[in-house]
């Protein structure tokens, strides 16, 4: 996991009270965003897994990756912090989406309070607490990573593949060295998870964010390639076709279409 994260600009700091929450159809958020949930409870759906959120959990929600979601109490509460970081994958990198509970839900709830006063009074002082705010948020994310036992479910190994698509060294190898398991333990548990090899899981899921930014980027073909962990543009055509039916290049042009 890449903790090298830069934030270089605050763009809202906001209270929500939302009444039966509910957004059927995937789509990207335009900014990475810290949340945290101080009533109700939240499913958010991503391409291949979802998370719930409730009371006193901190939701780390990035740019640029299509989510849907549906609230499964009457109401739901929270506060968000729009943000940007200097790369769009560096909060990606860092392993967002994550959730998270709050070490103390009275203090974090004072800071979120604290935050969002000093952002709606104009505060000049108010981006430099919140960017704080936000990296100790991210450290205390990265101790409850650390004292998470690996491997100890599916659904960690799942989270391990997603937070490293973008490597082109991710392989099943590189799986089991991290969490010291066997080849075929990997591959039992991404079958029970996705009914898919892992090679098939991994590439399919850089397929899918391959489609993406070759239908909403500019990107050349050879940078998304790279983007996606291909380890090269060749390998990555030659996959993308096998999967989609057409070329790259014509895939993004039916998009333009």
């Amino acid at each position: 996991m890449n903790t090298d994260i830069s934030i270089t600009q605050i763009i809202n700091v906001y209270g929500r009270n939302n009444i039966a929450w509910n957004r059927k159809q995937f789509a990207e958020r335009q900014f990475d965003a810290v949340v945290f949930f101080l009533s109700g409870k939240i499913e958010y759906r991503f391409e291949t897994y979802s998370v719930t959120v409730k009371a006193g959990d901190v939701l780390l929600l990035p740019r640029g990756i299509p989510y849907s979601g549906k609230c499964h109490t009457v109401t739901a509460s929270y506060y968000v912090i729009d943000f940007i970081c200097l790369e769009e994958s560096q909060f990606r990198s860092f392993g967002a989406p994550y959730v998270f509970s709050s070490e103390d839900s009275d203090e974090t709830l004072r800071i979120f309070k604290k935050m969002n006063a000093m952002w709606e009074k104009q505060l000049s002082s108010a981006c430099v607490y919140i960017k704080m705010q936000i990296y100790s948020l991210l450290n205390e994310a990265i101790s409850k990573r650390e004292r998470t036992p690996k491997a100890s479910s599916d659904d960690t190994l799942i989270s391990f593949i997603l937070e490293n698509i973008s490597d082109p060294t991710l392989t099943v190898g590189s799986i089991c060295k991290h969490f010291y398991i066997s080849d075929s333990q990997v591959r039992r548990y991404i079958h029970k998870r996705v009914g898919l090899s892992p090679n098939e899981y991994i590439v399919s899921l850089r397929i899918n964010m391959a489609k993406n930014l070759l239908a909403t980027t500019n990107k050349t073909i050879k940078t998304i390639s790279f983007e996606c962990g291909f380890s090269s543009p060749y390998y990555f055509s030659r996959c993308f076709s096998k999967v989609v039916g057409v070329s790259p290049s014509e895939y993004k042009k039916l998009a333009d279409i």
